[in-house]
């Protein structure tokens, strides 16, 4: 609960087929009280997962092989004093502190590099980024907190508005991490259709210490490393344009894609992609694809078969349709690098390389991306 004793809600989803012990996948919103439009998203990108299943490959794929978690309103209290003028109230409500004040951000309270310096946060209680009193002081920080280490996410949305921004850590120095090019990689890919400008804080907006990205990436203070990237939706103002439908749509839609493509990349990285090799004795094996998410153009795998034994090459998608016949290779009785062009015509999504030979069959994970 809140501050003011509102309940924090939280959504999970997941399917019932897949793995039983699921990788977990964190969304949240309005830690800051003026910002709903990040509400919208999550509740679209939800909303979007239900309706997909089991039609769309890559929701199927994603609700089969994880756990989303979505914490909607991170800031009930603030939010609720906004309402239903749309006040411009940032901060929770807790005026108090022990010291008066008008209220603590949220997003400087965060007990990794919390006070770093007073520059990424402050010092003086009516300032809109004062800090607290003490790191992880405040309720709703709390909250986060517990359910972040308990869920232990291999990545995160924390989402803000606005400006059209993707920001990920360091935000409390401008230092890349250890995980930059994973960073860069990610964010350039998930940007490429709405354009949003990507990097760190102090590169793109200011320093910020005591924030919930560096909480999440950092392993310090029993939290989990997580994969954790801010979006800043859009230039509909703090508000962005909650009175607006089309604007809202606007705004969903922009970061719908994004959402899908943390949560696929998140999966390739722990492997369920299938991104390490594995014999199978004694006759047929097939090699992980690479590059994996494909891209438009070819894809490379390895396949060992006996000498002369014909493998024929398929692609089926989810629901077990046949989507492209790839030909086949004749097995040299030694491992060998086979390439293939991706069909122009074959959608994105989640789909299934599969070798068929010397009486077995042998499958890999493949996601195709446009």
């Amino acid at each position: 609960q809140s501050y003011e004793n509102r309940d924090i809600y939280t959504i999970t989803m997941t399917s019932s087929s897949g793995p039983a012990d699921k990788p977990t996948l964190y969304f949240s919103a309005l830690i800051h009280a003026r910002e709903p439009s990040g509400n919208s998203v999550l509740i679209d990108y939800a909303q979007w997962l239900a309706d997909e299943y089991g039609s769309d490959t890559m929701a199927t794929f994603i609700l089969d092989n994880a756990e989303v978690h979505f914490l909607p309103i991170a800031n009930p209290d603030g939010y609720a004093e906004n309402m239903p003028g749309g006040g411009m109230h940032r901060k929770n409500m807790n005026y108090s502190d022990p010291v008066p004040s008008s209220g603590i951000d949220l997003n400087r309270n965060w007990p990794y590099k919390w006070g770093y310096d007073d520059g990424g946060s402050s010092p003086d209680p009516y300032d809109e980024t004062y800090r607290g009193s003490a790191p992880a002081s405040e309720a709703e920080t709390q909250v986060q907190m517990d359910y972040i280490d308990d869920i232990a996410p291999i990545a995160a949305m924390n989402y803000h508005s606005h400006g059209g921004y993707l920001l990920y850590p360091w935000g409390y120095n401008n230092t890349p991490t250890p995980d930059q090019t994973t960073f860069e990689g990610w964010a350039s890919q998930m940007t490429q259709y709405n354009g949003y400008e990507y990097g760190r804080a102090g590169q793109i907006l200011y320093l910020v210490n005591g924030e919930q990205n560096d909480y999440c990436y950092s392993d310090t203070a029993g939290s989990p490393s997580v994969i954790a990237m801010t979006p800043e939706i859009g230039n509909g103002g703090f508000w962005g344009g909650q009175s607006d439908t089309t604007l809202i749509e606007e705004f969903c839609e922009d970061c719908r894609y994004m959402n899908i493509m943390i949560c696929m990349n998140a999966l390739s990285m722990v492997g369920i992609e299938g991104a390490e090799s594995y014999t199978i004795e004694p006759s047929l094996f097939l090699g992980s694809v690479h590059p994996n998410p494909v891209p438009a153009g070819a894809m490379q795998f390895g396949v060992t078969a006996p000498v002369g034994q014909p493998v024929r090459l398929e692609l089926y998608d989810m629901a077990g349709r046949r989507a492209a016949n790839l030909g086949s290779v004749e097995g040299s009785g030694n491992p060998m690098s086979v390439f293939r062009a991706v069909p122009s015509d074959l959608p994105s999504g989640v789909y299934m390389l599969v070798a068929e030979g010397a009486g077995q069959v042998r499958q890999q994970r493949v996601t195709v991306l446009r």
